[in-house]
């Protein structure tokens, strides 16, 4: 039996709503959110905010309302000088969304700070300046047109220092992650702004809670004021207020090893299901939360569209079917040939370049791993032809920079560079400026780049999943689906990302990416267009440009998004489809907030499986694209928004199909391979990082 994190609401226990309608020059969701929370500092009540509009159980009159507004308008650079009214919504009925979302975030917030108590006992404190935090969160949905209230348990790995400890030993804080004291509120560092003493009157009078005006009060006058970017809007916070949260890319930053972190964020599926069944227990005095959703009670929104695991045929060479399998793909690669050859490599015969520490340049195991590399590539058909060897100091920048275009000089196809340290679980590499300084230089050279870290070269499986990543990188197509997606004709991920420019207020970089596969997974080119634009929306030419007239009139095209439609993307998309006689079925596919599923087996928890499905309604559903990264977790679902036409099933297959077409891993990605890793090409492309060619065939991301 599968079960879900989702509790429906019990409707007829809620108290009396009232809504007040927010009139702003401003973003309106941000204001509505910013006056919730004043709302709620200064009436009894709960107080929440959805789409501009501000929920609440407290009654309050034109007067009141007028009242408050005058107050907030005399605060010198107040956020809500462009604030024009707020009035009451007469007649109006709360739907299932502002339901969902009032109990998730009003209601049910009685009891953070004890379930927060709770859960401080399920913390990490093993690893030496490093503390691993269990959070919960509640979040507001609608099952099949019912309000519903998922409770999720996350882990935050904080160092224990703030970030003005780090600050003074001279680390940067741009771009650096962190978490407000005593607050759920995270974001990126984007400014110093500047000594406490400059900005102190203006920060008190903007804090509302007791920590952080008490915290800007004993705060010595030299801290750091920065700003923080959090969503869509930018806040200034003293340093000391301020931890740095620990990613697995930025641990060896701090001394901190990616490998060892990443051991204590494993969550066992049955351990998972304990906290939030505690969670659940603790609400429950307030009768808000019926059961969890699951496949025995409500099979309908479970459904059983193919196979678990799911798994699809692909073809490898000579027409070859067989069945995808990241341990057997290699050997029926060696059997039948591949699928397509790249017409790059004249003879069959690949040039690689070897780029190693200084440390590892004699290295016995260095030796053993580039014959494997050369035997391995032997048996799929081609010859290595080794240019040049080089060696680099460890953490030297300009060495690097210099070592790599010594390489490419001899005109490799691909370099391969050895670099200290180990992977983590993930495959992740732990010198994460040296990948960084690597890959700026192969992109921007239209050279292929494979990193391996020391420790991996003795692994066989490793091996094997590197002789995939050099076929894709260099223009090869080693496997396509056996059978193509019958109901379009092309899939294209699409991604776009903006970047606010410092000093020029309302202007953003942007960076558009589509990548382009036929609909048996055969990929056919990628397009990167980036230009400065102005607001949210990116402008109709940038959208349309992706989809030439050449290549997409009268096709059928399922488009996946990373994330969300922003703006009038949507809107622009299909005017295009409609200007050029084609078809576009538009899909968001969304990596963060979908709550877990698990395995009920006769009582015992276990992780769901790959093509496991939760149907939340008739357009979104949540699912399991990819097993745990890890042994001992539990895979997070990616959620599936489909705009149509296409069904849901034909979304969710569009999905899963094209998540077994990732060559450099054997290790299917939880995202298809339209748009895995788009997050990662955005900000490489917005920092300036992307090949000679705006557009081409080869698939330097891999």
């Amino acid at each position: 039996m599968l079960v879900s994190d989702i509790y429906a609401v019990r409707k007829d226990d809620l108290p009396k709503l009232y809504a007040y309608e927010v009139n702003t020059t401003d973003n309106r969701n941000s204001i509505a959110g910013k006056l919730a929370y004043r709302l709620k500092k200064k009436y009894p009540g709960h107080w929440t905010s959805l789409f501009g509009t501000v929920i609440s159980d407290r009654s309050l009159s034109q007067d009141e309302l007028q009242e408050f507004l005058n107050s907030l308008w005399g605060i010198s650079n107040s956020p809500f000088k462009n604030l024009i009214e707020v009035r009451t919504k007469s007649g109006w009925i709360p739907n299932a969304n502002e339901i969902s979302t009032f109990v998730a975030k009003g209601l049910l917030s009685d009891f953070d700070e004890q379930i927060a108590s709770q859960m401080r006992k399920e913390n990490v404190t093993s690893i030496k300046g490093v503390r691993i935090e269990r959070q919960h969160e509640f979040r507001g949905w609608v099952v099949n047109n019912h309000p519903s209230v998922s409770i999720s348990v996350s882990s935050k790995i904080i160092l224990e220092n703030n970030l003005e400890h780090y600050i003074r030993k001279g680390v940067n804080p741009l771009k650096q992650y962190v978490s407000v004291a005593y607050q759920s509120t995270k974001g990126e560092v984007t400014e110093i702004i500047g000594p406490l003493s400059d900005h102190k009157e203006r920060l008190m009078a903007l804090a509302q809670d007791p920590y952080t005006i008490k915290s800007i009060e004993d705060a010595p006058d030299d801290v750091n004021v920065v700003a923080v970017r959090v969503g869509q809007n930018t806040y200034h916070y003293i340093a000391t207020s301020l931890n740095i949260s620990l990613t697995l890319q930025n641990a060896p930053l701090f001394a901190v090893s990616s490998k060892l972190v990443s051991s204590h964020l494993k969550f066992k599926s049955e351990d998972r299901k304990r906290l939030i069944s505690q969670i659940k227990s603790r609400v429950a005095e307030k009768g808000l939360l019926q059961n969890n959703y699951d496949s025995h009670n409500n099979p309908d929104l479970f459904p059983e569209f193919f196979s678990v695991p799911y798994n699809e045929q692909v073809i490898v060479g000579k027409g070859q079917k067989c069945n995808f399998s990241p341990r057997s793909i290699i050997e029926n690669l060696k059997k039948y040939g591949l699928y397509k050859y790249s017409e790059t490599l004249k003879n069959k015969v690949l040039r690689m370049g070897v780029l190693a520490s200084s440390n590892y340049t004699n290295d016995q195991k260095l030796t053993s791993f580039v014959n494997g590399i050369r035997n391995g590539l032997r048996d799929l058909g081609f010859d290595l032809d080794i240019t040049n060897s080089l060696k680099f100091k460890s953490m030297d920048r300009v060495d690097l920079e210099r070592s790599v275009d010594e390489l490419i000089d001899a005109r490799p196809d691909i370099i391969l560079a050895v670099f200290p340290g180990k992977p983590d679980e993930e495959g992740d590499i732990e010198e994460v400026d040296l990948y960084h300084i690597f890959k700026q230089v192969t992109i921007r050279n239209g050279v292929g780049g494979q990193v391996v870290n020391y420790e991996t070269l003795s692994n066989q499986y490793a091996l094997q999943n590197i002789l995939l990543g050099i076929l894709g990188k260099t223009g090869n197509i080693p496997y396509v689906l056996a059978s193509p997606l019958d109901f379009c004709d092309i899939v294209v991920g699409i991604d776009i990302a903006r970047e606010k420019k410092r000093h020029l207020p309302g202007t953003k970089n942007a960076a558009a990416i589509a990548r382009v596969y036929f609909n048996n997974g055969d990929f056919m080119r990628y397009t990167i267009h980036d230009a400065p634009i102005e607001g949210e929306t990116v402008p109709s030419d940038v959208l349309e440009g992706l989809f030439p007239v050449k290549e997409f009139a009268g096709k059928k095209v399922v488009i996946h998004r990373d994330g969300y439609f922003r703006g009038e993307e949507r809107r622009t998309l299909i005017n295009r489809a409609e200007s050029i006689g084609a078809e576009f079925s538009l899909i968001e596919v969304i990596k963060r907030e979908a709550p877990r599923l698990y395995l009920d087996d006769n009582g015992m928890i276990k992780s769901p499986q790959k093509g496991n499905i939760f149907i939340i309604d008739r357009d979104n559903a949540f699912l399991i694209s990819s097993p745990p990264p890890f042994r001992d977790s539990t895979p997070r679902p990616v959620r599936i928004h489909n705009f149509g036409p296409i069904s849901m099933k034909q979304a969710i297959r569009s999905v899963l199909a094209l998540t077994q077409l990732h060559y450099g891993s054997l290790n299917p990605p939880r995202m298809p391979v339209t748009i895995h890793y788009s997050d990662k090409i955005a900000s490489f492309a917005l920092e300036g990082i992307k090949p000679p060619q705006l557009s081409g065939s080869i698939p330097f991301w891999l």
